[in-house]
């Protein structure tokens, strides 16, 4: 269906692409294509995770609070970083996810985020770094359907250590730091499904595992109080640090599924809220409250906001989308599914 997208949306967004902006994708980037939510994750930890005896009533507390509709990272706040319940809820979100992005990769599709990679790609000087919350290598498989290469901090094997020095391909070449091949770098926040600890505590990445390597630990940040610790170790140093560099040397943002609540990716995005020439460009099924506050409420200067419009009882309009912007921030009604990732590649691109 043909949308009317304001010219000054429109253009916001363009300029947004041509700004060599940061990709943001968050979990909304990745649910579309079947991996797990919030509420999905809850239920599967719920019916799998089986503590030591020394542990049963943490874990029935945290089980009866889940099943009263609590917030998951809230209620696992009261999971210790070191304790052998939060290895098992680290190992049981790992199998889920894994499972799922499997399917994904055996169907070999492609995607939005292929689309917007490729278009990034051809107007900003050959390298894009993604940010990503998401375990999942949903951005790795876009990466390669559109033809380009991708670097996650990890060099080349079949067990990648971290390169600590930045990013070969693109360092390799002229001094200005243009790749000399078209370049995803993709900084994965809150870690990866191909990510692991040995038990010498070496760090790995082991491409495409279906199953945790031996008496190792899979590296993904779950929600709760570990989260923060976490990220002051590796690689959670190093791929922070590298993220922040992208965010702060970019000219825009362009934000897929994501709810604007971690810390680790928008202190850095703040920073450039006030900024006349930094766009943001933010398209989710619905945008948290999160999201109104660092757009609305905090004189963010130029952005496109992106949302589902709902019914009374919660119904997705199947016709129309609300969009706002600087200009409009009441939001404006807009044909079409703009809010939905490939609608919205379809309409700008």
């Amino acid at each position: 269906m043909a949308s009317n997208l304001s010219d000054s949306a429109r253009q916001i967004i363009q300029r947004c692409f041509e700004g060599q902006p940061v990709m943001v994708l968050g979990s909304g980037a990745s649910v579309p294509h079947g991996l797990p939510t919030m509420k999905d994750l809850s239920e599967y930890l719920k019916a799998n995770v089986q503590p030591v005896p020394a542990e049963q009533n943490i874990w029935k507390n945290i089980v009866a609070k889940l099943e009263s509709g609590e917030d998951v990272e809230a209620v696992l706040d009261a999971v210790q970083r070191d304790s052998d319940l939060l290895q098992k809820i680290v190992e049981s979100t790992w199998v889920l996810i894994e499972a799922k992005d499997r399917d994904v990769f055996e169907n070999n599709q492609g995607s939005a985020t292929s689309k917007i990679l490729f278009r990034l790609a051809e107007t900003s000087g050959r390298r894009v770094d993604v940010v990503t919350t998401n375990y999942d290598r949903l951005a790795e498989y876009a990466a390669e359907h559109a033809g380009l290469l991708w670097f996650d901090g990890f060099g080349p094997g079949f067990r990648r250590s971290l390169w600590s020095d930045g990013i070969p391909v693109i360092r390799r070449s002229m001094a200005s730091g243009v790749p000399a091949e078209p370049t995803v770098a993709i900084w994965k926040v809150h870690g990866s499904l191909d990510w692991f600890e040995d038990p010498q505590g070496n760090i790995v990445s082991i491409p495409l595992r279906t199953a945790i390597p031996s008496r190792s630990l899979p590296l993904i940040i779950t929600p709760g109080r570990s989260k923060f610790e976490r990220t002051h170790s590796e690689p959670f140093r190093s791929i922070v640090a590298e993220a922040d560099a992208a965010m702060k040397r970019a000219g825009g943002a362009i934000c897929i599924g994501y709810g604007f609540n971690d810390t680790h990716v928008q202190e850095k995005l703040k920073a450039r809220r006030s900024s006349q020439s930094f766009v943001f460009v933010v398209v989710a099924r619905s945008l948290t409250p999160a999201t109104k506050r660092f757009l609305f409420e905090e004189t963010c200067k130029n952005f496109v906001a992106i949302e589902s419009i709902k019914d009374a009882n919660g119904n997705v309009s199947t016709t129309e989308c609300c969009v706002y912007t600087a200009d409009a921030p009441a939001g404006e009604r807009t044909k079409g599914l703009l809010w939905h990732p490939e609608a919205f590649a379809s309409e700008v691109l």
